[in-house]
């Protein structure tokens, strides 16, 4: 370590350094309010924000001129499609669109966006490259803004604007991501931090070097040893193909045991100890690469209430804690007993396994086909929250009675039609109100007899025609005044008898002439007027229901448990440098 990292930006950048120097001061401002101290941890940051944006906070940038350099960037979206790339090629400048809808397309959850944690329509052109450290993404946003309690999630523009409080999300986020690596390392702090941090295409990766080099005042070797292997500067291919990969076909008869079918020794495995690489603690081209590659992640959840992710593989292995069995065919058995990375595990060579992780949290994944028999009672039981999310048709059959009780709220939402059929009687009791609203007709039909009850005003209302039809004797009875209020004419036309009666005096006041006519003769005082047969009104009866207590919803908050960090004889110092020193441990560095 050096005593203490420059503080300007190198010669070699042309770009406004009064305002970069503003930027690297509020950088190391922030590194040491967050314990991010050692000269390696600074100079690593000072070098990639300067590659990523020159030390002064913006926003990620839509104009690409070449297809080739989009292919290159988005790998995943445009997937060497130069004529789909060339559509986007200068999308701002040439006029075809925003730069959110630039990236609405490239981070789309389809593309680049799913693994970015954008789940939501709109997240790619909200949840773009901003700051310091270019931060990108939903699951990002969110996680940042919890850790440092600046709301850049709803307010993403402060990365470019506040350059102090960006400063502090570059440097949690840097933090966060190197926690495995050993903090003193020189140059492998630099590339595990480089590996964290945007898309380090060739020419990028050596502008981030060369700032750091400048900036920590010492260049960095060509060759890295062992210390820089724990530091994080391994990078293995992720791939595994089960035991059978490689063969020892092409080697020197005269190198060991000698196959006479060129199987075996398998030249994967030439040199190294006879001991499972797992059981060594070495992650590279083993299953722990594949299965966190093929980690399945940001599963939308019911009602827009976020999404969740399998968890990182929790192997941390060291030796000789971790008992290991693999099978020719690349089945995996792992008994692990790693102080805090105690795990149980078991893999199918399809990719279908079953981990136990040291907190006691389980996660299988079923590549093919799932199925779960009981012959008798079954019961679940989950104290916290379950989410269920299923991308086809889901059929619940129940071939008896079924309850369900919710204590607190419920909310149902169907994107298509809902059709409820029940063979006997239904009944709805509603403590509070109880509203139905129809967009389109509402059409309410009863094969008997049906009623409508109100126990305070009762209103029906049209802004168009209302129709009352019986077809049998209509009633209406009110025990109090009765109101008709007619803007235009009032016609009755009535093909039987008319009985009019009143049980106290009656008023008719006309504003203009009163015409009776009855044939053959008009009666006073006969006593002919009869009182009007009225049925008396019936209650709706509630069948046997009745509304059920307010309930007491437990809402109980409890969080996901987070799985040790993904770790290997790449990022832990299981042994001293010197223990590396045999003819095997320099074949593996």
């Amino acid at each position: 370590s050096q005593n203490a990292v420059k503080k300007t930006p190198p010669l070699t950048w042309k770009g406004d350094r009064n305002k970069a120097k503003q930027g690297i001061d509020a950088l190391l401002k922030a590194c040491d309010k967050h314990g991010f101290t050692t000269n390696e941890q600074k100079a690593a940051l000072l070098g990639i924000v300067g590659g990523e944006c020159g030390w002064i906070p913006q926003a990620e940038s839509a104009q690409y001129s070449s297809p080739d350099r989009l292919c290159q960037i988005f790998a995943s979206t445009f997937k060497g499609d130069l004529n789909l790339a060339s559509n986007y090629c200068n999308w701002v400048r040439g006029n075809k669109g925003t730069a959110s809808q630039f990236f609405d397309f490239v981070y789309d959850p389809s593309n680049n966006g799913r693994q970015l944690g954008n789940s939501q329509p709109g997240d790619g052109g909200k949840y773009y490259g901003r700051g310091f450290i270019q931060l990108t993404g939903r699951a990002n946003y969110e996680r940042y803004a919890k850790m440092s309690g600046i709301d850049i999630l709803n307010n993403p523009d402060i990365l470019n604007t506040d350059m102090e409080k960006s400063a502090e999300i570059a440097v949690l986020y840097l933090k966060d991501r190197t926690k495995h690596a050993t903090p003193t390392a020189h140059p492998g702090f630099f590339y595990a931090a480089k590996r964290a941090v945007g898309n380090n295409s060739p020419d990028i990766a050596a502008r981030k070097l060369e700032y750091y080099e400048h900036f920590y005042g010492l260049q960095a070797p060509e060759t890295f040893g062992y210390a820089e292997k724990l530091a994080g500067n391994a990078e293995p291919p992720y791939s595994y193909n089960g035991v059978l990969a490689g063969s020892s076909q092409g080697l020197p008869s005269t190198v060991g045991f000698r196959d006479p079918n060129n199987k075996y020794p398998l030249k994967r495995y030439v040199n190294e100890p006879d001991t499972n690489r797992l059981a060594r603690g070495i992650a590279k081209e083993t299953i722990v690469m594949l299965k966190d590659s093929k980690r399945t992640i940001n599963v939308p959840m019911a009602l827009d209430q976020g999404n969740f992710s399998q968890p990182q593989v929790p192997y941390g292995a060291q030796y000789p804690y971790n008992k290991v069995m693999e099978t020719e065919s690349g089945h995996v058995q792992e008994f692990d007993d790693t102080p805090g990375y105690e795990r149980i595990h078991t893999y199918h060579r399809s990719g279908t396994f079953q981990e136990i992780d040291a907190n006691g949290t389980e996660v299988r994944k079923i590549v093919g086909d799932g199925y779960t028999i009981i012959d008798r009672n079954g019961y679940i039981a989950i104290d916290g929250e379950c989410a269920i999310t299923v991308g086809g048709n889901v059929s619940i059959y129940c071939r008896s009675d079924a309850n369900i009780e919710v204590a607190g709220s419920a909310e149902m939402r169907v994107g298509g039609n809902f059709d409820i059929g029940v063979a006997r009687d239904m009944n709805i009791a509603v403590e509070g109100n109880f509203s139905v609203w129809a967009n389109g007709a509402m059409n309410l039909q009863a094969a008997k007899k049906g009623h409508i009850l109100s126990n305070d005003n009762l209103h029906v209302a049209s802004t168009n025609q209302v129709h009352m039809k019986s077809g049998s004797d209509m009633f209406i009875e009110s025990v109090g005044k009765t109101n008709t209020k007619i803007g235009g004419d009032h016609i009755e036309s009535i093909s039987g008898g008319y009985d009019l009666s009143t049980g106290s005096v009656m008023n008719m006041k006309i504003g203009n002439d009163l015409n009776i006519d009855a044939s053959p003769q008009i009666y006073q005082n006969s006593g002919r007027a009869n009182p009007a047969s009225a049925e008396a009104a019936v209650k709706a009866l509630i069948h046997g229901m009745t509304p059920p207590a307010l309930g007491v919803p437990l809402y109980p908050n409890i969080e996901r448990m987070s799985s040790p960090v993904l770790a290997g004889e790449e990022t832990f110092m299981y042994e001293l440098p010197s223990d590396g020193n045999t003819q095997s441990g320099k074949a593996y560095i």
